[in-house]
């Protein structure tokens, strides 16, 4: 995961984020790990409600493994119905193309942030 992390951050392909229980010697264990990449959609990709005052193609950010900046939002691609499941109890939103492809408006982000 390391040397994978680091050749996509220098690459500017993705950002991953890691964190490990600090209150332990090293080597610290890892507790969990998310990665961000920006990404394109096309409109038609996601909720009309979201698209209506929108571009034809979106840039935004797209959640790439759970365990970079601007955009109008986050998109995550569940594994499976139950990780879709999950990612909806916090807001994203199911795509209309693609159900197991989620959602989040960049305001949700931040008031999710910012509370």
């Amino acid at each position: 995961m390391h040397e994978t992390a680091r050749q996509h951050v220098a690459k500017g392909v993705a950002k991953t984020f890691v964190l490990v229980e600090e209150t332990v010697n090293a080597p610290k264990p890892v507790l969990g790990f998310f990665t961000l990449s920006l990404c394109q959609v096309l409109a038609e990709d996601i909720a009309p409600k979201w698209a209506k005052k929108l571009p034809g193609q979106i840039p935004a950010m797209r959640l790439g493994r759970l365990a970079a900046a601007g955009g109008i939002g986050l998109f995550v691609d569940a594994k499976d119905q139950t990780a879709a499941d999950f990612y909806e109890r916090f807001g994203f939103e199911p795509t209309p193309t693609e159900p197991r492809t989620l959602f989040m408006p960049m305001d949700t982000v931040r008031r999710l942030v910012d509370s």
